[in-house]
């Protein structure tokens, strides 16, 4: 699938540059829209990232930053725009608010980051790897916190063509090429469930919520328990194929088999275990620790559902214990 089709949908371009004519970002910029696609034009991140809302960026596809946000720009001997460096004091300042921004818009929005820079990317990569915010993406030798986040020249991007340098970066990327394709197939199936059923009804949702009322069960939680399914049901078979990547995933097993082996453990945990439950979502298979003692969840799904009034369930638990690697094996 060609890149442009996975990076349909608006971009947020934040750049202090963006809207000065001939600059190498306001290039870029023209470049996606001339190719169809939507622009958000910021010239600034947030000046307090900690109290920022990140949901703004919902639904975004993916976001363009300039590292260098408070530079003046000169014209060289050539009649090029280049940057002037600012003092060590803000340079130091403006990093952390750039680090802050972009380790709490990955954890709230997991979309592609691609950076820009007039220098070299080698050096915003070590800040990134540095940065408290991003010790959650640097689990394993081989990991770094841009494993979503591409940092190149902008000349070489103006060069070689932003959607030429984006779809490279996505085929060599597999979390992000999963994310991408899942999420083209996903919005197509959710656009057409709610179009679908307007077409039947506009109260379809008040329908379905006072069946699931009616029967005193969690209205809500059971409605949206059914759109799920009924997405899902227009998602399938999804059609995604990583065979390209396995040639590296083999080179990981190679090179140090206890990393792969941790690794995919962890993975494996993520798939198969939910460390923290919402209290009001009971179902079985559950595991709950007491101390040092583990109980498993034996009770039909039908009887852990909150009816009526009740403000708990009585669950039927068994006993287990932990087992380490060689004893499973």
């Amino acid at each position: 699938m060609k890149g442009k089709e996975l990076f349909k949908g608006a971009a947020v371009v934040i750049d202090d540059q963006v809207k000065v004519p001939g600059t190498d970002i306001a290039k870029i910029v023209s470049t996606i829209r001339n190719s169809g696609g939507l622009v958000v034009e910021l010239e600034d991140v947030p000046p307090d990232p900690e109290a920022f809302d990140y949901e703004r960026y919902h639904g975004v596809s993916f976001v363009i930053m300039d590292w260098n946000l408070k530079g003046e720009l000169l014209q060289d001997e050539e009649g090029e725009l280049v940057s002037v460096p600012v003092s060590r004091a803000l340079e130091h300042s403006e990093d952390q608010r750039k680090l802050d921004f972009l380790a709490k818009l990955m954890k709230s929005r997991m979309a592609p980051i691609f950076i820009f820079t007039a220098e070299e990317p080698s050096h915003v990569e070590s800040k990134l790897r540095a940065h408290k915010g991003f010790k959650d993406f640097v689990q394993q030798k081989k990991d770094t916190p841009t494993a979503h986040i591409l940092v190149k020249r902008k000349s070489e991007v103006r060069e070689e063509g932003v959607y030429s340098v984006l779809t490279k970066w996505l085929n060599s990327t597999p979390s992000a090429m999963a994310l991408k394709e899942w999420e083209l197939d996903y919005e197509r199936a959710k656009n057409g469930t709610f179009f679908e059923f307007y077409t039947r009804s506009t109260y379809w949702p008040v329908m379905l919520w006072k069946a699931f009322d009616d029967d005193e069960v969690p209205a809500a939680d059971e409605l949206g328990r059914l759109i799920t399914r009924l997405i899902f049901s227009r998602m399938t078979p999804f059609k995604l194929d990583m065979s390209k990547f396995v040639s590296g995933l083999n080179q990981l097993k190679k090179e140090s088999l206890p990393e792969y082996k941790q690794a995919l453990q962890r993975v494996l945990e993520g798939e198969r275990l939910l460390r923290v439950l919402d209290a009001e979502s009971i179902a079985p298979g559950d595991l709950f620790r007491e101390g040092k003692k583990y109980w498993i969840n034996v009770r039909p799904e039908c009887d852990c559902v909150m009816r009526g009034d009740a403000t708990d369930i009585e669950l039927y638990l068994l006993e287990g214990k932990s087992r380490t690697e060689g004893e499973v094996a």
